[in-house]
């Protein structure tokens, strides 16, 4: 044991007077050193950012107790060829009637007018079943969660959980927050408790204010009727599975019981269930996910390999400039097991210094991505963090390109003809650096030609993109948005008040033309209505489709370059039928 703690202490002394050593010499060549820290930061830089990014929508837990646990339960049609969300009546049969979860929740995006001192905002937030932060494990910061009775008659407990981020914003952070009151379309609320830092749901892409119970449907959704319609789809579904319980057993469960409901209600038949893990907000947008991390981390992938290619032809061109004094330390008796270390050692300086240069890199990349703001109604989130499981990845990113891409070159520096060298004379040592030197110029140039051309072919796929016609011409097109059901107005009043907003929009000399429309195209819609083929026979869920409805105004195709066979509406037709 003594004999072991001696090793380790020579073995320490070494590498402090190799690291100091190593610094002494990057230091009397510092255009070298900063040229070679530049490359390798810029390479470990640039994966360093994308690693957070994989990191935020793929690997990153919730905030939430054993998020591993969580299942989210998503409806199927036709056999499984399309998805769908669930309905409330469905979720009170699988919460009642399961057996594999110790709980189930429901929740849904809406947004809703929000005024407090008098000034009104659009607010984007979630309605949720009462027992929604117990089965996740959250606990308020400030205050309470919601109590049983505020889940169970509609419009009854006008209460609110605000996130934590509203709490600051819109309230200063005020510590006495719990308990006041404020209006979501005009009506009061009471703020019953705070959620935790850093709490957002179970999605990754969201920064919900507020969560609501899904009772109050009716307030935060006026003249909704979804919440007794058993074919409504528009929950997302959440279940947290008993201890012992697999992923396999509660699929298996699940599937026995959704079988069951379609006996017992006619319009649950055909449907089936579909399990996935809740943080990509719909099942099919994990694929488009997978796919754009992989084409970032290719790309990142040849960044690196570039910078590390030339890391190892600096390396090789430097240790040409001491051959002399590598062959003096030869000489006088150094082995090249101890040469060979001294310069991984001054590699490893490199990389390592690289590697902390491209972190603060990535967190300035992380940081002006946290600060863009999309051009979408619903407040997106791009938390890119550099946690410990990112500098995990530079760190160990840093090592490995250190270690293996230096050591070649440390190699061939070891190994000189002695007399040549002492002599400062060129050798065969000296012709084999060479034709490694020129294998990777050519290397180097390969990789950077296969950067440009993949960075070309992104540029014209965006191009493409862009010039791509989705169906409707979005050139000089411009939408602003208002929802007059938020503010307490009736129907007579609201569409007075459409009707003046779209006179005075055509007014306007910059304004060729105007319309209205509850729905623009590519916007976030999941109030989907079934649908099915009058005169054919109903079989459930089997028998129908799924439709967005759009309501517009006449002048709405024209508006947005939409292409008629026929006639648009005629403002005769734009009129409520008698019931």
């Amino acid at each position: 044991m003594h004999l072991t703690m001696q090793n380790l202490a020579r073995f320490m002394e070494t590498l402090l007077r190799d690291i100091r050593f190593g610094f002494r010499q990057l230091m009397k060549q510092r255009g070298f050193a900063a040229l070679a820290i530049t490359s390798m930061a810029l390479g470990i830089g640039a994966n360093t950012s994308i690693f957070s990014l994989v990191d935020t929508a793929l690997l990153r837990p919730l905030a939430v107790k054993e998020p591993s646990q969580l299942v989210e339960l998503y409806g199927t049609l036709h056999n499984g060829a399309e998805w769908s969300l669930q309905s409330y009546p469905n979720y009170k049969d699988y919460r009642d009637r399961n057996t594999v979860f110790s709980g189930l929740f429901v929740y849904r995006l809406v947004v809703s007018s929000l005024t407090v001192n008098n000034s009104s905002q659009r607010v984007w937030g979630y309605l949720v079943s009462g027992n929604y932060f117990d089965v996740l494990g959250v606990k308020p910061m400030l205050g309470r969660s919601f109590l049983p009775e505020e889940d169970q008659t509609p419009d009854s407990h006008p209460v609110a959980v605000i996130s934590y981020n509203c709490w600051q914003r819109r309230f200063g952070g005020d510590p006495a927050v719990v308990g006041r009151t404020f209006e979501l379309n005009s009506r009061p609320f009471v703020i019953i408790g705070v959620a935790p830092k850093g709490f957002v749901g179970t999605e990754v892409a969201y920064d919900p204010e507020m969560f609501v119970p899904v009772m109050m449907a009716k307030t935060i959704e006026p003249g909704s009727r979804w919440i007794d319609k058993r074919d409504s789809n528009n929950l997302f579904t959440v279940g947290r599975l008993k201890p012992g319980v697999s992923f396999a057993q509660a699929k298996a469960a699940l599937e026995t019981l959704t079988a069951k409901l379609a006996q017992d209600y006619p319009e649950n038949v055909g449907r089936g269930i579909r399990l996935g893990k809740p943080g990509l907000f719909i099942p099919d947008i994990a694929n488009s996910v997978f796919a754009f991390t992989g084409v970032l981390a290719g790309v990142g992938a040849l960044v690196i390999l570039l910078a590390c290619v030339n890391l190892a032809n600096l390396l090789l061109a430097r240790a040409t400039e001491r051959r002399r004094e590598i062959a003096v330390r030869l000489a006088v008796g150094a082995s090249q097991q101890r040469l060979v270390r001294q310069l991984l050692t001054e590699s490893l300086l490199i990389s390592l210094s690289g590697g902390a240069s491209g972190v603060f890199l990535a967190a300035a990349i992380n940081s002006a991505v946290r600060g863009i703001r999309l051009p979408s109604d619903v407040t997106l989130l791009f938390d890119l963090r550099t946690d410990w499981r990112v500098l995990t990845f530079a760190l160990f990113l840093s090592i490995a390109t250190g270690v293996l891409f230096s050591l070649i070159p440390a190699l061939q520096s070891s190994k000189p003809q002695l007399v040549p060298a002492l002599k400062d004379e060129s050798s065969m040592g000296g012709f084999r650096r060479s034709r490694l030197r020129n294998l990777l110029v050519v290397a180097q140039v390969s990789l950077s030609l296969v950067l440009l051309i993949s960075a070309g072919l992104i540029v014209r796929s965006l191009q493409a993109a862009q010039k791509m016609r989705p169906g409707f011409n979005p050139e000089n097109a411009v939408a602003i948005s208002f929802d007059v059901s938020l503010q307490g107005y009736d129907e007579q009043r609201g569409r007075a008040f459409q009707k003046q907003v779209l006179e005075r929009a055509q007014a306007l000399p910059q304004i060729e033309n105007a319309a209205l429309t509850d729905y623009l195209p590519l916007g976030l819609n999941y109030n989907n209505s079934t649908i099915y083929i009058e005169g054919t026979e109903f079989k459930g869920a089997s028998s129908l489709g799924i439709a967005i409805p759009i309501e517009s105004s006449p002048g709405y195709f024209d508006v947005m370059g939409i292409p008629l066979r026929g006639r648009d509406f005629r403002d005769d037709e734009n009129k409520k039928e008698p019931l």
